[in-house]
């Protein structure tokens, strides 16, 4: 069955999936928002580092950012949107080095 627009144009396949994607990204980041608690990167135990840095790997699904997965994971754990935001830009600066020096 094919999806047609207002006008009768065909909707592309992956659309309709793309969006689901989108929405449920939406939704994790709006929980993991009012989820955020007061916890600073300071104090972050092994198991929340390694939790937000496995995180990542959600981000190869299409539509999804890896620093917005990543800072939800780290809000989730009750650490603060600046602090999840400051640790996640430090756990990139690697891979964006290796990234970097490979070129």
């Amino acid at each position: 069955m094919t999806i047609r627009l207002w006008n009768g144009c065909p909707v592309p396949e992956i659309y309709p999936r793309a969006f689901s994607i989108v929405a449920m990204v939406g939704v994790i980041l709006l929980i993991a928002d009012r989820r955020a608690g007061k916890g600073t990167a300071d104090a972050m135990p092994l198991r929340d580092a390694l939790l937000v840095g496995a995180a990542q790997a959600i981000a190869l699904v299409p539509g999804v950012s890896r620093s917005g997965v990543t800072i939800s994971v780290g809000m989730f754990r009750g650490f603060q949107r600046s602090e999840a935001a400051v640790f996640v830009f430090l756990l990139s600066a690697p891979i964006i080095a290796a990234a970097g020096g490979k070129q």
